[in-house]
């Protein structure tokens, strides 16, 4: 199985990863991806 050297994650073939590996996208995609995740941690931590 191939792995993609960046994230040393293994491929999954028809999964969703497959689908974000278009160059245009990807970037900004995982960049939505990380600011989301750190926005709902913000939210969890304020509530706590």
């Amino acid at each position: 199985m191939t792995t993609n050297s960046k994230t040393r994650r293994p491929l999954r073939g028809d999964g969703e990863y497959r689908k974000h590996r278009d160059k245009r996208q990807s970037r900004d995609y995982w960049k939505r991806e990380r600011t989301a995740v750190k926005r709902e941690i913000q939210k969890t931590r304020e509530e706590s």
